[in-house]
């Protein structure tokens, strides 16, 4: 809950992300990509509440991609963040036992 009350969701998405270790190196890295996703809307916040939306659950995510730079101990980095117009989880298909 935000300081003027207003309930909302936030997470980090990856994106790009595959490597394969071996015993002496890492192969097939390429670089990983994090995306903060801001959830204000009430509508979709009771939504995530309701599915039980929980770390490792794959989401679909519609909204406004934005950009912001800032420095930390002098290291410019920039951050990409989403501000959600809609989400949706994804439902996987539960393992059946053999």
């Amino acid at each position: 809950t935000a300081s003027n009350g207003q309930n909302y969701a936030t997470f980090t998405l990856c994106i790009q992300s595959y490597f394969r270790e071996t015993q002496s190196e890492t192969e097939g890295q390429k670089p990983v990509t994090y995306v903060r996703i801001f959830v204000y809307g009430q509508k979709q916040v009771s939504y995530l509440r309701k599915v039980g939306a929980h770390s490792g659950c794959r989401a679909t995510v519609f909204g406004k991609l934005n950009s912001c730079g800032t420095e930390i101990k002098g290291t410019s980095i920039v951050q990409n963040n989403v501000v959600v117009r809609d989400i949706g989880i994804i439902k996987q298909k539960e393992q059946q036992q053999q």
